[in-house]
């Protein structure tokens, strides 16, 4: 069964960033929920190009006070931006980002049942570098945060949903915004379908 109230945390995946249609997969999420019954509750609380030091600082002052049955988390992509070159460091370095995201998952555990939906495959010939600054993300590195993802959730025994496998490992340019790096008004359309499958069957 669907919790009563359900939080989305995470960045700009979960904030809707450029599904001016929709306002991204979780107000599909919440227009379909809270229309189900007056109780239910989705709380969107992403911010754009946040990493995961940074969702932890915020979790424990953002999250409780909204009393869900389910914290439906998305991050990772961020913590892999490459700044001022294609050979530069992630930003937060793989061993910090496996640390983060169990300490993450361990809080949200704490409070209620949780869930994580894993980034998707990014059009790379399109971030290297994006278009607005000197910052690459690589396919590549998607892949890998993916997989340290899924090894965390199976450890910690929380519900993991695969964008990665479910995209074979490649972009899907019909569903992706023209930066390559986030969904386009379908991609959220399709992302939604995929959440609200994930979440009633988890």
């Amino acid at each position: 069964m669907i919790p009563k109230r359900i939080v989305c945390f995470g960045a700009s995946t979960i904030y809707g960033r450029v599904d001016p249609e929709g306002g991204g997969f979780t107000a599909r999420l919440r227009a379909w929920h809270e229309g189900n019954a007056r109780s239910n509750a989705v709380f969107s609380l992403g911010i754009e190009g946040q990493r995961t030091s940074a969702l932890l600082k915020r979790f424990s002052l953002e999250v409780p006070p909204r009393n869900p049955g389910l914290v439906l988390i998305n991050t990772g992509l961020n913590d892999t931006r490459r700044e001022g070159s294609e050979s530069a460091p992630w930003s937060v370095p793989l061993g910090e980002f496996r640390k983060n995201l169990s300490d993450l998952l361990q809080n949200a555990k704490a409070l209620c049942e949780v869930a994580v939906i894993g980034p998707f495959p990014i059009d790379d010939t399109r971030t290297r570098p994006i278009r607005i600054e000197p910052v690459w993300y690589l396919l590549s590195d998607a892949a890998e945060i993916n997989a340290a993802t899924r090894d965390i959730c199976a450890k910690l025994e929380v519900p993991f949903l695969d964008l990665f496998a479910k995209w074979n490992g490649k972009p899907k340019p019909e569903l992706l915004y023209s930066d390559g790096l986030h969904c386009n008004s379908a991609g959220h359309a399709w992302l939604f379908e995929e959440a609200k499958t994930f979440i009633a069957s988890r």
